[in-house]
């Protein structure tokens, strides 16, 4: 009974806004903005971003789908396996094992496709 809730969550984008009123909403709570710097394959189109791991069941048709439309791909595929990479990467996909600076990557995004972790 003496425990306390809280909302951690951009107000539009609350799963259940009805529930639990009087619960306040404090907004999202970021990471600290770490990694390396976001490099956009140099190619035109509009640019993705897609933060999934290598082993999600959607991640090659993911990425393949968003190359084939003409978009600049930057993927950020924590651990994925370098032969996985060098068959996926190419002019339009540009895959980071490491994780890149979210502020850059959302800034220069027009299109972002994440798992939500």
């Amino acid at each position: 009974s003496a425990a306390r809730r809280a909302v951690l969550s951009l107000p539009e984008l609350l799963h259940y806004p009805e529930a639990e009123p009087g619960v306040p909403v404090l907004g999202p709570m970021f990471v600290d903005d770490v990694g390396g710097p976001a490099r956009w394959p140099a190619v035109e189109g509009p640019r993705a971003f897609v933060y999934l791991a290598a082993t999600h069941d959607q991640f090659q048709p993911v990425v393949r789908a968003l190359a084939a439309a003409g978009a600049a791909v930057l993927v950020h595929a924590k651990g994925i396996d370098p032969a996985a990479a060098a068959r996926l990467g190419g002019e339009r996909v540009r895959l980071e094992p490491e994780p890149v600076r979210l502020s850059e990557a959302l800034a220069g995004a027009a299109l972002v496709v994440s798992h939500a972790s």
